[in-house]
């Protein structure tokens, strides 16, 4: 589940409002909700933050030119995250013979940690347009992350810098966790390796196999929602049409006083 920053909730909560005012509460065109508009926020830079440095990742896998957080990143595959290990590898003591478990807790653990930093560095990446709730959907098949990057502003290079070096965090933790775990493997495997393959085997069948059925039946009894399009919020046509009262209480007062002034007894 992915929850956000504050700064997806306040552009939703802004751009919901003045969609309100423009429209009236929805009298003259479709509200936005805040919830719609901000799982949109939320889903476009999720998407964006994956495919932008996926791209990069490629293009230095294929020797193209890259930049040096993301070759780092690269080559930090094989020298890993030592803290890492050494939080994970006191997991697995822990965990009573089920390291993937532990090893993947302590994963989840660490990384999620930095989630909110990417999330705050590629909304101020992000171009306008990406950051209308109301606007475009990403979509990664078929769109182009450098797209969605603004290509020119202040501080841009520092801040694609740091992202690129806090993402590349997850390839050193990558490379640790699986070094981890086949070192593990191979230590359980090493008396009977068959019986060893056939546990982890069916260790894995155990939860994959509940889980995706679990997910075939939410899949099968789902029904989408309708539209979110909003009920009539009449609270802003009452300040409409409050406000054509008092602008044209205002004017005949104005024109009162130009003629003279109020009649006697008025």
């Amino acid at each position: 589940m992915q929850v956000g920053i504050y700064e997806f909730f306040r552009a939703a909560f802004v751009q919901s409002e003045l969609r309100d005012l423009v429209t009236l509460g929805g009298l003259f065109g479709e509200r936005r909700s805040l919830r719609a508009l901000g799982l949109r926020l939320v889903t476009n830079h999720h998407l964006l933050s994956e495919d932008l440095f996926a791209k990069r990742v490629a293009e230095a896998a294929r020797g193209e030119q890259a930049p040096p957080e993301v070759r780092a990143a690269i080559a930090g595959i094989a020298v890993g995250d030592p803290a890492f290990e050494e939080s994970a590898s006191a997991a697995v003591q822990r965990g009573g013979g089920a390291f993937g478990r532990a090893i993947a807790l302590s994963l989840i653990d660490v990384s999620s940690r930095e989630g909110p930093e990417v999330y705050r560095l590629i909304w101020r990446l992000s171009t306008p347009a990406l950051r209308d709730g109301a606007g475009p959907e990403y979509d990664g098949a078929r769109d182009d992350p450098d797209r969605w990057v603004l290509e020119a502003g202040p501080g841009r290079a520092e801040l694609l810098a740091s992202f690129y070096e806090l993402e590349g965090h997850g390839l050193r933790r990558a490379g640790s966790a699986l070094r981890l775990w086949q070192r593990q493997f191979e230590a359980a495997a090493a008396g009977d390796p068959q019986a060893a393959r056939t546990e982890a085997v069916q260790r894995a069948l155990s939860f994959l196999l509940p889980y995706h059925r679990a997910k075939e039946q939410r899949r099968a009894a789902y029904a989408p929602p309708p539209p979110d399009r909003g009920s009539i919020d009449l609270r802003w046509s009452a300040v409409a049409v409050l406000g054509i009262g008092l602008a044209v209480f205002a004017a005949r007062l104005r024109r009162r006083r130009r003629s003279g002034g109020f009649p006697v007894g008025a």
